[in-house]
């Protein structure tokens, strides 16, 4: 609880939720309109903001927002681009004979670095949907396109192109500097 300078109590979770709230709504708005940016506030947060905007009726307020939150939140997810997976049967047609640029990451289960990453890879998918296909190889479940490409740490990029590899990235990385090196390939590809 927090106590304003007239004695008067009210719970510090319902500020917190109604900020949610509002970001969600703006958010979802601005998304749905096709005006915002896709990475302005986590999905987590349209998912999280029912738990959150409580304070006036929590039973009815938890009950009803549930409802609207996962319908949101389905309808999101279902219009974003998403990673392909990689393996060792489809390698050869999804990266190899791709006519656009192709940004393989190579990750495994057990990589805290490469999970660590993996929100940033699935937004480049959605920056990137038009113009390149960025995919997910675990290293683990396909060893023989992992060996085949001497991947020798985790997390591991290589960016294709016309069936070469033109750019790797062994190690973490920010989203910006992998974006900006597939930008580059893109941009050269489009020239």
């Amino acid at each position: 609880m927090k106590t304003n300078g007239n004695n008067v109590t009210k719970p510090l979770f319902f500020t917190c939720g109604l900020a949610a709230a509002l970001i969600t709504a703006y958010t979802v708005s601005q998304m749905s309109s096709g005006t915002g940016k896709r990475d302005s506030v986590p999905d987590r947060l349209v998912a999280i903001n029912t738990e959150t905007q409580v304070g006036i009726d929590a039973e009815t307020l938890a009950s009803e927002s549930a409802t609207e939150t996962s319908v949101v939140t389905s309808s999101v997810q279902a219009t974003r681009t998403m990673p392909i997976t990689l393996t060792d049967s489809n390698f050869v047609e999804q990266v190899l004979k791709s006519s656009k640029p192709v940004l393989v990451d190579a990750w495994a289960a057990w990589c805290i670095p490469c999970r660590a990453m993996a929100p940033a890879i699935d937004d480049l998918a959605e920056v990137f949907g038009r113009d390149a296909i960025v995919g997910k190889l675990n290293v683990d479940e396909n060893p023989q396109v992992a060996r085949a490409l001497q991947i020798e740490s985790l997390p591991t990029l290589l960016i294709f192109k016309d069936g070469r590899i033109v750019d790797q990235i062994v190690g973490m990385a920010s989203k910006e500097k992998i974006s900006q090196r597939l930008l580059a390939v893109v941009d050269a590809d489009a020239a």
